[in-house]
Formats: C-alpha cells, sequence, structure tokens
C-alpha cells in the first residue's frame, strides 16, 4: 500500500499543476484511493492466478478444470449389490435375460445381472444389484474430429458405467486414445468443470470418427449408492409380460449393501495430481493403491504391499511371495468378503504379467486415549465431552477416511488444541492407552472413541 501511494505521488510530481498539491488533504486521500483500487486489482488477480493451479485451487469448478486438463476422470458413483433368489412358481418353463430389471417394494429399481433358465419349480440364487439403465440415441448427422457427446449434470449424478455402442458395435475406453489408430473403434470419458460427465470420439488419427448416419447408442447404468435391502424381502419384474410376472417369486438371500459415492472433491484433486505418475499404468506400489481407490468404492482404508514387506512382517524369506501382491482394506459399507472378490476380481486378466495376488484378513489395532481438562466456567463439561468425542471420531475414527497411517499423539494435541475454543475448554491433557509406535502393512491403526475416557469439570486447575 506504501509502495503505491509513494508511486502515485511521485507520478503527481511530473505535472507542474498537480504538484502543486502535494502534500494536501486532497491529494493524501486521493492517492489512499488509488492505492486501495490498485492493491484490490493485484489481490484479485494473485487470487484469480491461484485457481489456475490444480495444488492451490480452492474451488470446485477450477480443481474439476485441472483435472479434466489430466485427463482425469475420478471414481463413480457404485451400486449396492447381494444375491437373490428367482424361483419359477408357474407352469411353464421360464427363461430371464441377463440385466432384467425389477422393483423393490419402496420403488427402487435393481437389476438382476445374470441369466436364468428356470423349469417348473426350480430356483435360482443369482447376483442383483442396485441399478437402472437409462439410454440415450444419437444419429451422426455431421462428422467430425472429436465428437463429443454430454451428460447432463443429473444424470451424471447418478451414473456408474456407460457402454457405447455404435451401429450395434460394443467400442471399447481407452484412456486418452492409447494404442490406437485410424480404424480404433474407441472413445475416452471425461469429465467437464460443469460437473457433466461426458464420452468423445477420435480424430482419425488416434481413434475411428464415427461416420455420418451411424447410430451411437449410450447405455448408461444408473444408481442410487448409499442404499439397503435387507434380506427376505420381495421384488417384482418390471418389463415382462404380466404372465411372467405373475409366474415368478423373487426373494432377497442376502442384504442388498455396499453402495458408495464417488470421489470427493479433494479425491479428485489428489487423483487427479497423481495421474501423472500413474498414468494409467501399474508400475510401482502407490500404482496399485491408485488402480483399485479408482475402480473401487467405499473404501476407508487399504494398504498394499510386495514380496520384500511381507517377508519384513513373517521374519522369514518364503520362496512362494515372489511376484505376489497382497492386499487388505476397511469399507464401513461392504464387507470384508465383498472387498476381497471386488479386488481379486479387477485384476483379473493380468495372469501374463507373472503376478499373483492375495487378500490378506486385515489386523485391527485401536488405541484409547484418556482426555482430563477443565472448561470455561460459562460452559458445560457435558457438552464439551460430547463436542471433543464427535470432532476426535471425525478425525481418527475407524470410519474416517484419508486420516495418517499412524497417528501420533501430538496430532491429538494438536486436533484438542484447535478445537479447545469452540468447546469451552480452558486446559487439557492427553494420554493414549495401546497408541502404536509402529504400524506395519496390514494393520489398521484408528481411534476408539467408544472406549476412550473424559474427565472434563469446571474451573481451572489453576484455582486448586
Amino acid at each position: 500500500m506504501n509502495n503505491i501511494q509513494s508511486d502515485f505521488e511521485e507520478s503527481l510530481k511530473k505535472s507542474s499543476w498537480w504538484s502543486r498539491f502535494l502534500g494536501s488533504q486532497f491529494v493524501s486521500y486521493l492517492s489512499n484511493f488509488v492505492a486501495q483500487a490498485v492493491y484490490r486489482c493485484e489481490s484479485a488477480a494473485s487470487r484469480g492466478l491461484q485457481e489456475s493451479f490444480l495444488s492451490l485451487a480452492t474451488k470446485r469448478a477450477s480443481i474439476l478444470a485441472g483435472a479434466e486438463d489430466k485427463a482425469y476422470v475420478g471414481l463413480k458413483i457404485s451400486p449396492s449389490t447381494g444375491i437373490a433368489t428367482v424361483t419359477n412358481t408357474g407352469k411353464f418353463r421360464i427363461s430371464l435375460r441377463r440385466n432384467t430389471p425389477c422393483i423393490a417394494q419402496n420403488l427402487t429399481e435393481y437389476t438382476i445381472l445374470d441369466a436364468v433358465d428356470l423349469p417348473v419349480g426350480a430356483s435360482a440364487d443369482v447376483p442383483i444389484s442396485q441399478l437402472w439403465l437409462e439410454e440415450i440415441r444419437i444419429t451422426v448427422d455431421d462428422p467430425k474430429s472429436w465428437f463429443s457427446i454430454l451428460l447432463t449434470k443429473e444424470m451424471t449424478a447418478e451414473t456408474h458405467r456407460i457402454d457405447v455402442f455404435v451401429n450395434g458395435e460394443l467400442w471399447e475406453n481407452r484412456f486418452k486414445f492409447r494404442n490406437t489408430d485410424k480404424n480404433s473403434k474407441c472413445y475416452m470419458e471425461y469429465y467437464k468443470a460443469s460437473d457433466q460427465l461426458g464420452i468423445r470420439f477420435g480424430n482419425g488419427i488416434n481413434g475411428r470418427i464415427p461416420q455420418k448416419g451411424d447410430r451411437v447408442l449410450l447405455k448408461i447404468w444408473c444408481t442410487n449408492g448409499e442404499s439397503t435391502l435387507i434380506d427376505n424381502q420381495k421384488l417384482q419384474l418390471t418389463d415382462e409380460s404380466k404372465l411372467v410376472t405373475d409366474a415368478i417369486d423373487i426373494t432377497t438371500k442376502t442384504p442388498i449393501t455396499g453402495g458408495a459415492p464417488g470421489d470427493e472433491i479433494e479425491d479428485i484433486r489428489s487423483g487427479a495430481l497423481y495421474t501423472t505418475s500413474y498414468d494409467h499404468q501399474i508400475a510401482w506400489d502407490s500404482d496399485y493403491e491408485q488402480f483399485i481407490k479408482t475402480h473401487i468404492g467405499g473404501l476407508i482404508w487399504l494398504s498394499v504391499w510386495g514380496e520384500k514387506q511381507q517377508e519384513e512382517l513373517k521374519g522369514r524369506k518364503d520362496l512362494t511371495n515372489i511376484n505376489k501382491i497382497f492386499f487388505s482394506a476397511y469399507s464401513d459399507v461392504k464387507s470384508d468378503e465383498k472387498l476381497e472378490a471386488e479386488i481379486i476380481d479387477l485384476f483379473d486378466g493380468r495372469e501374463g504379467y507373472n503376478e499373483f495376488y492375495q487378500w490378506v484378513d486385515r489386523i485391527d489395532q485401536p488405541f484409547t486415549i484418556h482426555i482430563k481438562g477443565f472448561t470455561f466456567l460459562n460452559s458445560k463439561p457435558s457438552d464439551a465431552e460430547v463436542f471433543l468425542k464427535d470432532e476426535l471420531n471425525k478425525f481418527f475414527g475407524k470410519d474416517t477416511k484419508n486420516k495418517p497411517h499412524r497417528i501420533l499423539i501430538q496430532d491429538l494435541w494438536d486436533i484438542i488444541n484447535d478445537l479447545s475454543k469452540q468447546c469451552g475448554i480452558d486446559e487439557f491433557t492427553v494420554t493414549s492407552e495401546n497408541l502404536p509406535q509402529n504400524v506395519p502393512v496390514g494393520t489398521y491403526s484408528y481411534l476408539d472413541i467408544t472406549n476412550s475416557t473424559f474427565d472434563i469439570q469446571y474451573g481451572s486447575s489453576r484455582n486448586e
């Protein structure tokens, strides 16, 4: 500010007319006004420049734009899944096609994922998912490079997967049109700053251009994400004739659970920043984590390690660990069995890489804390205790995502100190029990707030 005022007054000195007013109250106020205007413009420009850097941006649209520049598409919303029993109660053989839609009594839509062929009186257990199908059909009128189709914001929020067909043939999704030529039948997905998911075809050099008259069909699999349907619930077919619908009994055998939301904005930022080194190629240890997190929703904690770390963990060498990748994970919406199946299935087809994948049961290592504190005289100890429990659980609880792999006692002190004024605590001490000094791979450390103890009283220890 002072420098701007000085520069302005120096400019006035060069004018024989304005220089007569230097030192007056008028020029003083004028230079202060100009300095304020220049300073605010400079601040706004600097703030705007900050939004152009992915690591510094604070606006959602700026972060999404930075991610789009890197062709990064975050994890989409994922559906609840489970098993249903389908029974033929009619007097004739019934066949249901794959992806047959049905509906629950609460009007939530589901899809039977496998085809079913049932003689009279027969039953079959089939996988079912909380999905429904939307379609977009477009006939190409104007062939051009990078022909794109953009979904609405509302549809994007519900989209789990897109299958793209051109003239009835399924085309392949290729990241940045990798390993393609002018005849490659492929497309790539992109995500715009307007929170819209889109698909883009090639330019005739990398990826084929849909020609005039080509029929493009987008099959968009949508879901509500987090939803629950308990076992022994009835479902009803929606797209079959009344004769077939009345002859089929569908009952959930297991709860239909495990749905999860898509990436939050900070997950998108982190994924976009890492995508340069990851580059959609699994080579290093962190690449495996990124690959899994990009394809499986609902993960709270994930640990991936190789043969060297496994032998350090067991304290001995073992030839069976060669080329083996170990996984362990935790989700608050999916069972360990479901996580294991999803992760192992994710690596299906990589046998040519001479790698072997093994799930390892997670070792939970909860710790507890004891907080002794004193509130200000105008604060209630019971309110302070409830507030601290809720906030500490949000930072370090079992169901908290992105917390440190190893939690330090200093981390607890820092958080409580930041929260002390909000909850009305004047002074406090924190001690811990079973807080690990070392957290090996496959071990999940978190705060057990339920068994932690709080001793918060009125007043101050200085008054004792």
